[in-house]
């Protein structure tokens, strides 16, 4: 039998896990949102019962914290802002801080929640999820800086590494306390110079493809991915997503398209060198070793690559080497697990 036909037994399952590892990364933005473009509308009312509105606010700046109360990751977020609103270079000018959730618990219960979680900033009360749409938000936390007239700072969703300096020097550019160009050093810490418009949109729309497909809604990634592309011919992570999702499609022939493509535009990218190895191993027979032997030389270099652990277990299972598929299946759940406890806090 094909490899080709033991996909339907692979499945769903183990094409979300490749792409979630192919995808997980820190978020860039979370929607189209981009920097100067008039916020979109919110007005929503408070636990308390008190109306709120991005023009009521108008004149100051505004950080909206779109999360949940029981989200520890959301709190974490509305924490690092609390503490980051002290900052003394904000002179009286610091900006105004919003937590938007859409619980459906009475606003008794969730001020109580809010209390023991000492959030004290306002809580807007999304019910409908509209503002959540407005914003086109598909990941918690996701955070939005608007300068004092309503224009987007900056937006991006999840806690990277560099979650603090963004939140931070996106707060002070929006108080106006701190330049464009030391922002731009913040986001880009490397003396490249600056990206171009294309390739900053092209990067929010192959990102906004990867929560799309992390959602589940493959066709519209698919989509984001060909307008990255049109946006900057040269975007090599929305030509690697176009391969993933002609893979779990079993559009062997068309991924490797995508992937040699990618090549061509970044000949180091692990991703680029997974995905071909993930090709060749469903096609498996005399191409299995050629996977396995691309798997471990990125391995040799990368040893604590949970993809290419996951992937390696693909391989030994398409070659029948089920015992050592389930240890480079039980390699990669351990790596995810210790770069989760990290993230969230409890890593060493």
């Amino acid at each position: 039998m094909r490899a080709t036909e033991n996909l339907p037994r692979l499945g769903r399952a183990a094409w979300m896990v490749l792409f979630v590892l192919g995808t997980g990364r820190a978020a860039i933005a979370i929607t189209e949102l981009r920097r100067g473009q008039a916020s979109p509308p919110l007005e929503l009312n408070t636990l308390s019962g008190e109306r709120f509105s991005l023009q009521g606010q108008r004149g100051r700046a505004i950080v909206l914290i779109f999360g949940e109360l029981y989200h520890e990751r959301s709190l974490k977020a509305i924490s690092k802002t609390q503490e980051l609103l002290r900052d003394p270079r904000f002179e009286g000018k610091a900006p105004s801080c919003a937590m938007v959730m859409t619980q459906q618990s009475e606003p008794a219960a969730l001020l109580e929640s809010a209390r023991k979680n000492r959030v004290t900033v306002a809580i807007l009360h999304d019910r409908d999820r509209r503002a959540f749409a407005a914003y086109q938000v598909s990941v918690i936390p996701s955070v939005v800086v608007i300068d004092a007239e309503s224009r987007v700072v900056h937006a991006f969703a999840g806690m990277s590494a560099a979650f603090d300096d963004m939140l931070r020097d996106s707060m002070l550019l929006a108080a106006g306390r701190i330049s464009e160009a030391t922002f731009e050093r913040t986001l880009h810490p490397t003396s490249a110079p600056a990206a171009t418009e294309p390739v900053r949109r092209a990067a929010r729309l192959t990102e906004l493809a990867h929560q799309l497909v992390r959602s589940g809604m493959e066709d519209l990634a698919h989509d984001k991915y060909r307008e990255a592309l049109t946006v900057d011919p040269g975007c090599a992570a929305a030509r690697v997503g176009l391969g993933r999702i002609a893979v779990h499609r079993q559009r062997l022939a068309e991924a490797e398209e995508h992937f040699r493509a990618a090549a061509k535009l970044d000949a180091g990218s692990a991703d680029v060198a997974l995905g071909l190895a993930y090709v060749q191993a469903l096609r498996g027979g005399d191409e299995l070793p050629k996977a396995e032997e691309s798997i471990r030389g990125l391995l040799a270099t990368q040893p604590n690559n949970a993809e290419a652990h996951f992937l390696l277990g693909v391989v030994f299972e398409q070659a029948g080497r089920m015992k050592e598929a389930a240890g480079s299946y039980r390699k990669s759940a351990e790596l995810l697990l210790r770069q989760e406890a990290a993230a969230s806090g409890g890593g060493k």
